[in-house]
């Protein structure tokens, strides 16, 4: 009986090894609460914030606090997405000014946040961050909320797909806002003003250098 045959050798070339996943050599550490600005105006811009945090910059997120003071009516009126579309505008724009998320309003964010599956809760409707003081009764702070929103940059966190670098000591990422009008916002009585601040702006980012102990 003839013997079997030997296997075939592989051609000569090995199977190249599988990179190593980015996430491997990164930590993700979270840099910000340094911007903290405060608009009254309906249709008023905030200053433009300069992302300072160095990396590869995942998403953004906005605290964003509305309060109201002075009602002394018995029904405040609000438009139907209301506090969600108090922002006019939110863009973050790349180091050439070419915005790369936006220009949205932030009802449009909301949407993102909400529909995009960045998290397993991503409703800022049903975030334990979120209230609304309600808009009826002679309440002086009517209207007054709270809420957060995610400004997503990563798409695939396995992979990840989206981070962009943020390591220019020459230019910098740039978070561009303003508040919206009245008309697309909330038609408020005189009597009432409306303040909103965008602060504790949090950058999670990957970081590859050296973590101090």
């Amino acid at each position: 009986m003839a013997p079997a045959a030997a296997p075939a050798k592989p051609g000569g070339k090995q199977q190249a090894p599988r990179p190593r996943s980015f996430l491997v050599g990164t930590q993700e550490v979270t840099e910000g609460q340094d911007y903290d600005q405060t608009v009254s105006t309906y249709g008023g811009s905030f200053p433009n914030w300069a992302l300072t945090a160095t990396g590869w910059l995942k998403g953004i997120w906005l605290d964003v606090l509305i309060t109201t003071a002075g009602n002394s009516v018995a029904t405040v009126a609000a438009q139907e997405n209301y506090p969600f579309n108090v922002l006019g505008n939110i863009q973050l724009n790349d180091i050439n000014n070419e915005a790369i998320f936006g220009p949205f309003d932030s009802y449009t964010a909301f949407l993102v946040s909400k529909y995009g599956g960045y998290f397993n809760s991503e409703d800022p409707a049903t975030a334990a961050t979120y209230y609304r003081v309600a808009l009826t009764s002679t309440n002086a702070a009517a209207g007054s909320s709270h809420f957060n929103l995610w400004i997503p940059l990563e798409i695939v966190r396995r992979d990840p797909i989206g981070p962009v670098a943020s390591v220019n000591n020459t230019a910098a990422l740039t978070l561009v806002m303003s508040m919206n009008t009245s008309a697309g916002d909330a038609p408020f009585s005189p009597a009432l003003r409306l303040a909103m601040s965008a602060s504790s702006c949090f950058c999670p980012t990957y970081f590859s250098g050296p973590v101090q102990a």
